[in-house]
């Protein structure tokens, strides 16, 4: 990028409201098997790719549980995803729970959250997500690597490879102690880069080093 050493980015801090609701569904029990996928139904959202790397993980993990939560935005898309539950044999084991306004409840009681997106900015409930201590698999586009640490605070995949998606779920499924420790890490870069204070902290450095440029 032309201009990647111009500028830098100050992300909005979230709310401390919504933070505090964050960390007390921290403290609820997971299942260990559940998985979430925020975001609008419709193509750029990927919500196939998840589904097929999901499929793929069945097998080994046949008490999953996958949970689409967001409105519906494209409704021949949206039919197109529950044919391939259908066909796939997965009805028992996948959800389309639509708009909902208790979202950090329900990533309070997720092993991971998954985004596969095409496109995106730096997406607002992989923030959330830090904030919950939940890990986040998602694809290597946009923003989302502002906010997902490879291996640190979550997994980064490409956003065409399905089976690579397959693998870092299964991983997060079958190791406890590793999304334990990749929520720890990321509650710690969710304090540093998105709260509302950090957010102050850095605009106010910029306002200073501006004022100083102006003497």
């Amino acid at each position: 990028n032309l201009y990647s050493t111009k500028f830098e980015a100050i992300h909005p801090g979230i709310a401390p409201e919504r933070i505090e609701q964050l960390r007390n569904s921290a403290c609820l029990s997971r299942s260990g098997k559940r998985l979430i996928s925020v975001a609008s139904i419709h193509p750029r959202k990927n919500q196939m790719m998840t589904l097929r790397a999901f499929e793929r993980v069945h097998p080994t993990h046949p008490t999953a549980q996958l949970d689409f939560v967001g409105p519906v935005k494209d409704e021949q898309y949206a039919r197109t995803l529950r044919r391939y539950v259908e066909n796939s044999g997965l009805d028992d084991n996948v959800r389309f729970l639509g708009w909902r306004d208790d979202v950090p409840a329900l990533l309070g009681q997720s092993a991971a959250l998954v985004l596969s997106s095409r496109r995106e900015g730096v997406p607002h409930v992989g923030r959330e997500a830090l904030f919950a201590e939940v890990p986040v698999v998602a694809t290597a586009v946009g923003g989302v690597p502002e906010a997902v640490e490879d291996e640190e605070t979550g997994f980064l995949v490409s956003p065409s490879n399905t089976e690579e998606l397959g693998e870092r779920i299964d991983y997060l499924l079958s190791h406890p102690e590793k999304r334990e420790r990749m929520g720890k890490q990321g509650l710690e870069l969710a304090r540093q880069r998105f709260s509302r204070e950090g957010w102050l902290s850095e605009y106010a450095e910029v306002l200073h080093d501006l004022s100083r440029s102006l003497d």
